[in-house]
């Protein structure tokens, strides 16, 4: 399995390089595709999830806003598959087609994305300058969700030293961001859309932050 996945990663990245939209072409919904690929993944069809996103990412346009919904899938599947490896050379070819450059809410996803990425393959110093930096160091910033996504896991990454008080704080400003995303009067509503997979899905923060927390205090933490 993991060898035919590394397969199919390889032609996403392929894919991802080399094709662009065909000329007279319908364009795909791409809400609907990237939503069909989560699916493929949940129910254990995770080649086919990558598939699809990869396909999808062939008939777009790069500087579109579907572009980025779909490569940020692709992220988030090897993540989740814990294979940061090739997350890693998605983000890669990510960077090299400056995708988020023109969204300020795009860099700073690709901010928390090459920040976790980094942690995971062993950079921690170098990740976690990413993390810092996105949410202004000391300031502990949590005004968008990206931000929020990276105090999570900078809670994790205390937890995991034994700093236990730093990782409270971490999680608590985590908190405090879900509870004034709840609260449209508190924030613009720019600043209320959910991670790249799931546009504009209010709550996701109050479910991800009792998840994370939970995992964390959880007794067989390892």
């Amino acid at each position: 399995m993991k060898v035919l996945i590394r397969w199919v990663a390889v032609a996403v990245i392929v894919l991802m390089q080399n094709i662009g939209p065909a000329l007279g072409e319908e364009p795909p919904n791409a809400d609907e595709e990237i939503k069909a690929a989560w699916a493929s993944v949940f129910e254990g069809h995770i080649n086919d999830g990558i598939t699809r996103a990869a396909k999808l990412l062939s008939q777009i346009d790069p500087a579109e806003e579907a572009y980025w919904r779909a490569s940020s899938t692709l992220v988030e599947i090897f993540q989740e598959l814990e294979n940061d490896k090739l997350a890693d050379q998605i983000l890669g070819v990510m960077v090299q087609k400056k995708i988020a450059e023109t969204q300020p809410a795009h860099r700073a996803w690709m901010q928390y994305y090459l920040g976790r990425d980094l942690v995971r393959l062993g950079r921690r110093e170098q990740g976690e300058q990413f993390l810092r930096a996105l949410t202004l160091g000391d300031e502990r910033q949590v005004y968008f969700p990206a931000q929020r996504f990276a105090a999570i896991f900078m809670s994790k990454i205390e937890f995991d030293r034994g700093n236990i008080d730093a990782s409270a704080i971490w999680m608590r400003r985590a908190v405090i961001g879900v509870m004034n995303e709840l609260m449209p009067m508190t924030f613009a509503s720019s600043s209320s859309n959910g991670p790249p997979e799931f546009p504009g899905l209010m709550g996701v923060w109050v479910w991800i932050t009792v998840a994370v927390w939970w995992s964390l205090s959880s007794p067989d933490h390892s």
